[in-house]
């Protein structure tokens, strides 16, 4: 019963409202598309209810009471406040501005700055806030407005668009391949100082490889230096403290510059898809703008018929 109160007594509201606003129950009726009487009879109910006059009637005028002007005010500065909220929504769905939330794991966040950079360049208006996750992120419940990861997904329902695939190398600087030598099978990584990418210390390190068109293979690798940051591990390979085994995306531009040289480039055929999940279809203007301009800037640098 509070229910259908409550709806008789916002429906009498609104039926008030356009008699104030056109000064006129016949007009009110019309716009209403019910009968004039309807409209006295639910302008008479509210008044009752609110035990108070609301409209001076007369058989030739209508007037607001002093309660009437004021209840009508109140109700012009909630539909005004109701028309600017309905407005900026519609504006963050249509519109190149406003806040968008990311999450992406080290290697992507470290080979995405240049392009949020050139993001904020095309959309000044377009605010980036880039949160660094590792593990697969929950985009629904997480509240980002998409997440960049690396490897298979684990929801097969997940909403996702594959970027590019992210192939293993094994790379060193110039100085630590003068001073010990460059490799030309995995084999010979036993007298090379190998950098490993572990959460855990004392466990035997192994580095994957395959050939093309061959099965995968491992190797066990050893090494003076261990952590579980890509980045930190690529400081690592460009300091000359020995080998590492990173993604290509990750190295490639220290491997244009000259810091880092590929070895082993034969069998370095592991690789892993990147993709970016989504946690609904229909993207708001600003991250559809945002996630096209990102997919297409990585994969004209990383085209995904690279990989094997």
């Amino acid at each position: 019963m509070a229910i259908k109160s409550t709806a008789s007594y916002s429906s009498d509201f609104i039926v008030f409202c356009f008699v104030a606003k056109t000064r006129s129950f016949s007009q009110a009726a019309r716009q209403l598309g019910i009968s004039r009487s309807l409209v006295s009879k639910r302008v008479s109910r509210l008044e009752d209810r609110l035990e108070t006059r609301l409209i001076h009637r007369s058989t030739r005028s209508m007037s607001l009471t002093e309660a009437g002007e004021l209840l009508y005010r109140r109700y012009s500065d909630i539909t005004d406040q109701l028309d600017r909220a309905e407005r900026e929504v519609a504006d963050l769905h249509r519109t190149h501005s406003g806040l968008i939330r990311l999450a992406a794991p080290t290697v992507c966040s470290y080979i995405g700055m240049p392009l949020i950079s050139q993001l904020h360049q095309k959309y000044p208006n377009i605010e980036v806030q880039l949160m660094v996750v590792d593990d697969e992120v929950d985009v629904i419940q997480s509240g980002y407005d998409a997440a960049l990861h690396i490897g298979p997904l684990k929801d097969s329902n997940l909403i996702c668009r594959k970027i590019t695939t992210a192939k293993l190398c094994v790379c060193g600087s110039p100085g630590y391949l003068i001073k010990r030598g460059v490799p030309t099978t995995p084999n010979d990584l036993k007298r090379h100082n190998c950098l490993s990418m572990t959460p855990q210390i004392g466990d035997e390190k192994m580095w994957l490889f395959r050939e093309a068109g061959e099965k995968p293979f491992s190797v066990s690798v050893a090494g003076d230096f261990q952590t579980n940051d890509e980045v930190i591990l690529l400081r690592a390979c460009l300091a000359g403290l020995g080998l590492g085994q990173l993604p290509k995306v990750l190295v490639e531009e220290h491997l244009e510059s000259g810091e880092l040289e590929l070895v082993l480039e034969d069998f370095a055929h592991i690789a892993s898809d990147i993709y970016v999940v989504l946690p609904h279809r229909d993207m708001p203007e600003k991250v559809r703008v945002a996630v096209d301009f990102l997919t297409d800037r990585v994969r004209n640098r990383f085209p995904p018929n690279e990989a094997p």
